[in-house]
């Protein structure tokens, strides 16, 4: 159920996309427990998961976004400064030309209905995001984002 053409790195994001399209729903469970060892193979800053990273980030905007949903561009933008930062600056734009490469293929299974359905939920989870930087100090990244991004940084 897992999208296989994204090897790794944000397969569980299109998925879950992909359920918010299909109108499914979920449990909230608090008292659930999940492990992630996101990484541990290579290591968070390996070019190989930036390169896939950046790939992934752009086949997730090709395959659920309109076309001119800046602030996913302004994310990914942000997030090259951030590998840049870390080194692996290279990698992350040999990702990016990657994932350009693959959009008009991924671009092929959007419907534009589906924005609608992603809209709030999208919209949701980044007033958290507001939220949550809010109480606890914004880092860098997010304060960027949320100047940059419409609403400014509320």
């Amino acid at each position: 159920m897992l999208e296989e053409s994204f090897e790794s790195y944000l397969e569980d994001v299109d998925f879950g996309l992909r359920c918010v399209k299909a109108k499914c729903s979920g449990e909230y469970l608090p008292d659930a427990v999940a492990r992630h060892h996101g990484s541990a193979s290579r290591g968070r800053w390996h070019p190989e998961t930036v390169r896939l990273i950046a790939r992934n980030q752009v086949l997730l905007v090709a395959r659920h976004l309109p076309e001119r949903k800046i602030p996913a561009w302004i994310a990914q933008l942000l997030w090259g400064a951030v590998a840049l930062r870390h080194g692996v600056g290279l990698a992350w734009f040999r990702g990016k030309l990657q994932g350009l490469r693959q959009y008009p293929a991924a671009r092929s299974k959007y419907r534009s209905n589906d924005s609608e359905l992603l809209e709030p939920v999208l919209s949701t989870y980044e007033a958290l995001i507001r939220e949550l930087q809010n109480k606890t100090g914004p880092d860098l990244y997010w304060k960027l984002y949320f100047l940059m991004t419409p609403g400014g940084a509320k």
